[in-house]
């Protein structure tokens, strides 16, 4: 392996801080974000990763404010009082030498309760409840929840952030516009779309200073009528640290999924997506394949050697 890959193993310094090498553990959800006792468990589970000699580790994703939570009574980072619990986590992982970053994670529209919120009132076909659109105050409420997240995941020892964008969940309906039907200057054109993501980040950096990890995880593809097809457009989120690259939608209607579409169309798509994010020098550090779906382990075979010979 350390011939094949020879950069691997070796450090990977940021300039602010170093990670010992580029190995990144993605984000899950692991069910003990939310159970009794669940962070004393979770400072363990992450802890044993991380002496397995993980670079770095992204958590499961944890909500900016109450509406953004996916289930009732889901792990949420809005208050002083919640920093306790976390500073476990990242004690646990800090002693065993790795570095670890919080995902903020708003559902938008996949929110598991009547408390819902998305840019425009459109249900989604994996919630039973019809999300409230956004008002321009919530809007700008939801940018500061992300920011003040932020500041508190840095006072609980964590190395950075990843803000989720992708993947349907709150950015991504905002981005898109099959989700995004607004007309005021958060949707239409895409420079309105995007604007959200933008200040979000942008505010987030400015927020934590220049010396912490913020990562972007972006949709390369969305697989949805009206969405994304073309990673050139990020370039406009210039605060991030790192870009993180998932490959669709929880929502999307795929052939792993739904048998929508040919095993072998969406491999096409998915290199394609990969080819576009090498030619615009975009780092790609993690490509989530196919969450939720049953994936034959021959075509993520296939995916992730076609990943390789993209960004060798």
């Amino acid at each position: 392996m350390s011939e094949q890959y020879p950069c691997m193993f070796k450090p990977l310094d940021l300039g602010f801080t170093r990670l010992q090498n580029r190995v990144i553990m993605g984000s899950m959800h692991t069910g003990l974000e939310d159970s009794h006792d669940g962070f004393r468990k979770l400072s363990r589970f992450y802890q044993e990763r991380a002496r397995g000699g993980v670079g770095l580790i992204v958590t499961g994703g944890v909500s900016p404010d109450f509406s953004g939570q996916l289930v009732p009574f889901s792990s949420q980072l809005s208050f002083r009082w919640q920093v306790l619990k976390h500073k476990r986590l990242t004690t646990a992982v800090h002693e065993a030498g790795s570095k670890i970053c919080l995902q903020l994670l708003h559902a938008g529209r996949y929110a598991m309760h009547p408390f819902a919120v998305a840019p425009s009132a459109l249900k989604s076909p994996i919630s039973p409840f019809r999300p409230r659109e956004m008002s321009l105050r919530k809007v700008r409420r939801t940018i500061d929840a992300y920011v003040n997240a932020a500041v508190l995941a840095r006072k609980a020892g964590y190395d950075g952030v990843e803000i989720m964008g992708s993947e349907g969940y709150l950015i991504n309906q905002f981005i898109c516009a099959h989700t995004n039907k607004r007309e005021d200057e958060w949707g239409g054109a895409f420079e309105n779309r995007i604007r959200f993501a933008v200040e979000i980040v942008d505010r987030t950096r400015r927020a934590v200073g220049d010396d912490w990890i913020v990562i972007y995880r972006l949709s390369m593809l969305d697989l949805l009528p009206d969405g994304l097809e073309d990673v050139t457009c990020y370039p406009a989120i210039t605060a991030a640290v790192v870009f993180s690259t998932p490959s669709q939608w929880v929502g999307a209607i795929t052939a792993m999924a739904l048998f929508a579409i040919g095993v072998f169309a969406f491999i096409w798509s998915f290199w394609n997506a990969v080819q576009r994010s090498r030619d615009e020098q975009i780092a790609v550090t993690q490509v989530y394949l196919l969450l939720g779906s049953p994936t034959p382990p021959r075509v993520r075979r296939i995916m992730l050697s076609m990943l390789i010979g993209a960004v060798r």
